[in-house]
């Protein structure tokens, strides 16, 4: 099925209709899940070392094979994903991560292990674009946002929740269990992407693959991630670590000269001559860097210096959950109706705030203290998502969605590492006979609190002053344009 249907409905700006609400779960769900698979095995980890007699080095590769493949593959899947369908690749990515989870589950070794993760990343590799092109591809205009709100909830709730969850299957049912849990997931979503979603790809772009850009998109990504990752290990300035950064340097710049001069490039680079795709993608990046770096400073804190638990560090962090569930469907139903420079500069300036409230740890706080400034960086930091993903896609015709999303989640993924990587660095170069590692942790959220400054003032570029809401009189508010300017309504 082309993009170029006609409507079997029409949905009103008050609300999304059931068969649209029940694909917004199942999106949601999906992406839950593959966020969650990231967390629960930094929990595992240890048990996993144990069980399979593993090395530390090896080891380190469960989350790190994942996590390297994921990378290097976004972008030819998102791209994938606008020539033979949405829908179909959701589907196989889905079946590839379900399937590679029983295999994790059952591993003998753990170089099995390590395989079957590799192949898990090559499932959430073609799934996590398919998800953000498919909402793109498939909800009102009106109702991006809304939807792009909701579905970062998933991501946040499943960041937090990881540890508590991880912690609990793996004391409780063994690690295997962490693997298990995608199964009926995975098998549900399948099942639903397949009656409730329909297919939507781009008719007039050609089939022939840009091989030398997938090539050198992937060898570079995957080189920048790896040396970002495993940066600590090996050293900053080992010829490994160093090497890698060259490398990356110098395939992502051939991937850049290359994009110039083929006729059917991986990515059109003049995606980002639209100035809400290319800020919205740095927003995006900042603010998942602060997602993910407040967490070890803080979990290092409350076990190392407080003596709680995994799982009554992972509770303790609730509270930015509550925040973000607060703010993230409100912001995300504004971003269709107001400029979003509006909603998203006081969102980061909220974050900022939060943090600088928590960068005040001292070995004599109570558990009551993280309350407030935890539920104030959540309500920061998901009032900025919807707007931000939705923003960055709001220009971009839907038959570029797949490849749009794939570059923005690479942003995404680079910022959640770096906000692991550079908060992990500052704390432990921090922590000397003359730093406690108390105040070393303050110097951490003190860092994401900066990165959230720096949000606020990119966030003034990324205006839509020029945007006013369609309304029903005078165009359907489901349509979208395509490539060729003509008009496309999606089918649900």
């Amino acid at each position: 099925m082309s993009e170029s249907h006609s409507s079997t409905s029409h949905t009103g700006l008050g609300s999304l209709a059931p068969r649209q609400w029940a694909n917004l779960a199942m999106l949601t769900l999906s992406m839950f899940i593959i966020v969650l698979d990231v967390t629960v095995v930094l929990i595992a980890l240890p048990a996993i070392r144990q069980d399979l007699g593993a090395s530390l080095d090896l080891a380190a590769w469960v989350p790190g094979a994942f996590i390297l493949t994921f990378a290097g593959l976004l972008l030819l899947f998102g791209k994938l994903a606008d020539l033979y369908g949405r829908r179909r690749l959701f589907v196989i990515g889905m079946t590839v991560f379900t399937l590679a989870s029983v295999a994790s589950a059952v591993a003998p070794s753990i170089e099995i292990l390590i395989g079957a993760r590799v192949v898990q990343g090559i499932g959430a590799a073609i799934v996590e674009p398919a998800i953000i092109a498919v909402i793109k591809a498939t909800f009102p205009s009106g109702k991006l946002g809304l939807a792009f709100g909701i579905e970062g909830q998933a991501a946040g709730l499943a960041s937090v929740v990881g540890p508590i969850v991880g912690g609990l299957l793996t004391s409780s049912l063994g690690w295997e269990s962490i693997f298990w849990i995608n199964v009926p997931i995975g098998v549900v979503a399948v099942a639903m992407a397949l009656l409730l979603i329909p297919e939507s790809r781009d008719e007039h772009a050609s089939r022939r693959i840009d091989l030398p850009g997938v090539i050198f998109s992937g060898g570079g990504l995957f080189a920048l991630v790896f040396a970002i990752v495993e940066g600590q290990r090996f050293g900053w300035a080992s010829p490994v670590i160093v090497g890698s950064f060259v490398a990356a340097v110098l395939l992502l710049a051939l991937f850049i000269v290359t994009e110039r001069r083929v006729r059917n490039p991986l990515v059109d680079l003049e995606l980002f001559s639209d100035r809400l795709f290319s800020v919205g993608c740095f927003l995006r990046g900042a603010g998942e860097f602060v997602s993910a770096g407040i967490f070890l400073p803080l979990l290092f804190f409350m076990q190392a210096q407080l003596g709680y638990s995994a799982l009554q560090s992972g509770l303790l962090l609730l509270p930015i959950i509550v925040g973000a569930a607060a703010t993230g469907p409100l912001a995300g139903a504004l971003s269709d109706r107001v400029d979003l420079r509006w909603l998203v500069i006081p969102a980061f300036l909220v974050a900022g705030a939060g943090l600088f409230w928590l960068a005040h740890l001292s070995p004599d706080k109570e558990w009551t203290f993280f309350i407030a400034p935890l539920a104030i960086i959540g309500a920061g930091l998901g009032a900025q998502y919807g707007p931000t993903t939705s923003g960055a896609l709001r220009n971009i015709p839907t038959a570029r969605s797949g490849i749009a999303s794939a570059v923005s989640y690479a942003a995404v993924t680079l910022g959640f590492e770096l906000g692991i990587v550079v908060t992990s660095a500052v704390q432990q170069t921090q922590t000397t006979p003359e730093v406690t590692a108390v105040e070393a942790a303050n110097t951490a959220i003190l860092a994401c609190g900066a990165i959230t400054l720096v949000g606020a003032i990119v966030a003034v570029f990324f205006t839509t002053n020029r945007y006013r809401h369609v309304t029903p009189a005078t165009s359907h508010p489901n349509t979208t344009a395509d490539d060729t300017g003509s008009q496309t309504t999606p089918e649900i």
